[in-house]
């Protein structure tokens, strides 16, 4: 469909001058706004036409963006593989997806390291 209208190099091209357009138009509005002069009617209607026309790019754009073929594949949920608990009252946590969390005992926050 959208995928073969312009050639990729084409179209890298088409958006460098796209984006240098954009510049030019906005730096000229802003200058006419920092300096309370009137805008003219040739920047407003070139501001319209711009706006449209990048719809256009836009479409072009989405439509060459290559999309996963399959679905992202779920993550295996994490459980609680067994908890052991030393002589000093520290708890160490071991998970299935190999993070260890060890909590002092000492009110602090647990510390957790992966593997």
């Amino acid at each position: 469909m959208l995928t073969d209208i312009i050639p990729a190099a084409w179209r890298a091209r088409v958006y460098a001058i796209f984006a240098l357009v954009g510049v030019v138009l906005g730096v000229t509005q802003t200058i006419y706004l920092s300096t309370a002069t009137a805008q003219p009617g040739w920047l407003t209607a070139a501001l319209a036409v711009y706006a449209v026309i990048g719809t256009a790019i836009g479409a072009v754009a989405k439509a060459n963006v290559p999309t996963p073929d399959a679905a992202p594949v779920d993550p295996q949920p994490v459980t609680r593989e067994f908890v052991v608990q030393d002589e000093n009252g520290v708890i160490t946590t071991h998970y299935s997806d190999g993070t260890i969390t060890t909590d002092p005992g000492l009110g602090n926050p647990p510390i957790t390291s992966l593997s």
